[in-house]
């Protein structure tokens, strides 16, 4: 029991010292990187016109399974996602999350998530 307290404790400090840094803002997207540690481990695009909508998430694989994206998607009230049809951990992860399939926008390369946020 203790090893999982700290494990948790250790995945809150780490979370606790993400810096989320603005890159830049284009027409259609505004992108962001992460660091842990000035030691860049991802980065992310939301849509400039839909400030829900992500657009791109990355996560290099030294960090993933930490929270980390999860803490992104709720910090950012991301609501609707697209993820490529074969990309099962993505899908399994969205799923997770409370992302449901909106069949209406998908289709047979990229299927479309929505979830409803709590207000």
């Amino acid at each position: 029991m203790v090893g999982i307290q700290l494990l948790l404790l250790i995945l809150k400090i780490m979370i606790n010292n993400l810096k989320i840094e603005s890159n830049t803002a284009n027409i259609s997207d505004i992108s962001y990187s992460v660091y842990l540690l000035n030691k860049l481990i991802g980065s992310f695009n939301i849509s400039s016109k839909h400030p829900q909508y992500l657009t791109d998430l990355f996560i290099d694989r030294e960090y993933r399974r930490k929270g980390i994206a999860r803490y992104l998607l709720n910090k950012f009230k991301i609501a609707k996602l697209r993820c490529t049809t074969w990309n099962e951990v993505g899908i399994s992860f969205y799923t997770s999350l409370g992302f449901i399939r909106d069949e209406t926008q998908s289709d047979i390369y990229v299927i479309t998530f929505v979830r409803k946020l709590d207000v």
